[in-house]
């Protein structure tokens, strides 16, 4: 055999296998240009949920994620949810976690703050048709909590951090369940006071409105001035730009935190004229306290108003 002989046949399976790969590569191009990705889903799957991707077909995209594997699965909901977040959508985003569950990947640690701090800071949400989305929030965080407790994130800040969260959520949540229901007023009152221990991840001036208005319906009236002073105070802060003026000694005595992050504008649609006025919050206790700082009761009797909080239990 000569030696040209040789190379013919030694060579023939290599240039096969070039050709193969050179026909694979045209046809998954012809499939892209044609838009046939429910066929390119069974040449090449990972460039086809690429182009569901690209043409915003997100629900045949996790239909065929789901197919594939647990990872696949939520390399594309992270995509999904981060869209979501970006068009406004963050209940939905919310829910579509609640449907897949919640790895505890670090790159995912930012989708889920995200989320936290969407919820807290949207408005609308101090009511009971809120209970729904506020639940949602916190089977999101209790699944990834429960997730991360078994991973090398276990006990780490970020942990503990989402664990706060997870108590924040909570409270929410028993508070729009109680705000359902006449007789557990009281309850919904003692959830909105207890969430001021975390003012240093909700916005400050919405959870002091809240809670100084839920003490008033209650007749908590001495509590109710105190917090809707405070919440005065934010707003001035929130227009200066500082919270250098604040005055702390209300709180001395109580586990409220002192820094807070500064909101970067009013959470609440309601002016300092308004509050002052005879038939709003504070005009409703007008014959009782006035603008200028009344006497309060001393440090230690304000603390003893404080409610004693609800123990926190993880939702089942």
């Amino acid at each position: 055999m000569t030696f040209s002989a040789k190379l013919q046949v030694t060579d023939r399976p290599f240039l096969c296998g070039r050709y193969e790969e050179y026909v694979d590569q045209h046809y998954k191009e012809y499939l892209k240009d044609q838009g046939k990705v429910d066929s390119l889903v069974g040449v090449d799957v990972m460039a086809a949920l690429d182009m569901y991707v690209e043409r915003e077909q997100w629900e045949k995209c996790l239909e065929t994620a789901a197919k594939q594997n647990y990872k696949v699965l939520h390399k594309y909901v992270a995509l999904y949810a981060t869209h979501l977040i970006q068009e406004g959508s963050w209940d939905k985003a919310v829910a579509l976690y609640v449907q897949h569950g919640t790895p505890a990947n670090s790159q995912n640690f930012n989708i889920y703050k995200r989320l936290f701090v969407e919820m807290v800071n949207v408005a609308g949400m101090n009511n009971a048709e809120a209970y729904s989305s506020w639940a949602d929030l916190r089977d999101l965080l209790f699944n990834l909590c429960e997730n991360l407790v078994k991973s090398s994130d276990a006990n780490t800040p970020a942990h503990e951090e989402f664990e706060t969260m997870l108590l924040v959520s909570h409270y929410y949540a028993t508070r729009a369940a109680a705000q359902s229901i006449k007789q557990l007023d009281t309850v919904a009152a003692k959830l909105s006071i207890s969430l001021l221990r975390h003012t240093d991840i909700i916005p400050a001036d919405k959870a002091f409105y809240e809670a100084g208005t839920a003490a008033k319906e209650v007749g908590w009236e001495n509590m109710a001035f105190i917090f809707l002073n405070r919440f005065l105070d934010l707003t001035d802060a929130i227009e200066e730009g500082s919270l250098y003026a604040l005055d702390h000694s209300d709180f001395q005595y109580t586990d409220i935190p002192y820094e807070v992050p500064l909101p970067a504008k009013q959470h609440v649609a309601v002016s300092p004229a308004v509050i002052c006025s005879p038939n709003q919050v504070r005009g409703g206790m007008r014959g009782k306290f006035c603008l200028s700082r009344m006497r309060l009761p001393g440090a230690r009797e304000r603390g003893s108003f404080l409610p004693v909080p609800l123990a926190h239990r993880h939702p089942k």
